[in-house]
């Protein structure tokens, strides 16, 4: 099924005359897969996207599809296994946005403790994670991670541990879970914005596909393509709006926010600054986990996470978060410092 401008109106028209079972309300990642696994198991489905798809969080991630290991030391199994799970799936339906890439975790310390402990962590994932036999862990000591990671701090440096993740296309993954829910029989619409959420007064049957079934809510839209307003029945409406969510929540009345919101920033600069083949992992003078990501001729340096007080489709880059990244990288890669005048671009979402 073609998905385009046309398609979009007539998606349009047909929610507006026949009404949905589901209505996703957030064109990002989490709406469309929501979208798709609706509309694979039969159900009649909506989503509509107040701006372009993936225009917010969904294409300003670090464009990692992690397995999960970040939450062992947390000990959230469940969530190590359904990570694992779901990126497993992901390699399988769309090798082409699921690339294989190798990352590496230096350890500095005074001893070699820290080393230990992630091997630890890592035998203890990739047992519960049931990782295959190419994807095993390896560990490189001292002179490996200085001759592998050109550049890297050597002092107390007591070796790296290396293993598998992924990279994504994070817009490109959107847009493609779209265009798979509108194969699958979603009608899927962007420029439309939300704009009333209400509860439907009289018993309306909605009989789009002849399956007769309650709507029990009713949702004003606007095409800001042309300004028509409309009102699509659904019975059930599902707020996948990202930093949004509150502002949607509202619509139907909600009078307290519940979302509290952070910002995350990337740096981009030149792959010659930082001459790596794999992703590398460093730590921020706060402790926080930071990536170093190779692509072709550059390489992006992220994430801060800090509070931000609202939703914006722009969020600011102050000096503050230009500084923290490079603070933390300069001080990995001390003999070469990188100045703010040669970072080539950036990117930020909340």
């Amino acid at each position: 099924m073609s998905f385009s401008v046309d398609t979009r109106i007539s998606d349009l028209d047909a929610m507006e005359a026949e009404g949905v079972d589901l209505l996703v309300v957030g064109g990002g990642i989490t709406g469309a897969g929501i979208a798709r696994d609706a509309a694979m198991r039969g159900l009649s489905v909506g989503l509509v996207e107040r701006g372009d798809f993936a225009s917010g969080t969904s294409s300003r991630s670090s464009k990692l599809i992690h397995g999960g290991l970040r939450y062992l030391e947390q000990g959230e199994i469940n969530l190590v296994l359904e990570a694992n799970r779901e990126r497993k799936c992901l390699t399988e339906i769309a090798p082409h946005l699921a690339m294989h890439a190798r990352l590496a975790f230096p350890v500095h310390g005074r001893t070699s403790a820290g080393l230990m402990k992630l091997r630890a962590g890592l035998w203890a994932f990739e047992k519960m994670a049931k990782i295959p036999a190419e994807e095993l862990h390896e560990v490189w000591d001292r002179d490996e991670s200085v001759a592998r990671i050109p550049g890297l701090l050597k002092d107390r440096l007591q070796g790296s541990a290396v293993y598998t993740e992924y990279i994504t296309d994070d817009a490109r993954l959107t847009l493609e879970t779209l265009k798979s829910a509108k194969r699958y029989g979603a009608r899927v619409v962007n420029r439309a914005p939300a704009t009333a959420l209400r509860e439907q007064e009289s018993a309306l049957t909605v009989s789009g596909d002849g399956q007769s079934r309650r709507a029990g809510l009713v949702v004003g839209l606007r095409d800001d393509l042309s300004g028509r307003s409309l009102d699509v029945n659904a019975a059930v409406v599902v707020n996948a709006a990202g930093p949004w969510v509150d502002s949607v929540r509202r619509l139907g009345g909600a009078a307290n926010d519940r979302m509290q919101l952070t910002k995350g920033i990337h740096l981009v600069v030149e792959r010659e600054r930082l001459p790596v083949d794999d992703i590398v992992v460093m730590r921020a003078q706060d402790k926080r986990i930071l990536f170093v990501v190779p692509f072709e001729d550059i390489c992006w340096i992220g994430t801060t996470d800090t509070f931000y007080p609202e939703a914006v489709e722009r969020p600011e880059i102050t000096r503050e978060d230009v500084d923290y990244l490079l603070e933390a990288t300069n001080r990995n890669w001390p003999d070469q410092p990188i100045d703010p005048s040669e970072v080539r671009g950036a990117w930020a979402g909340v």
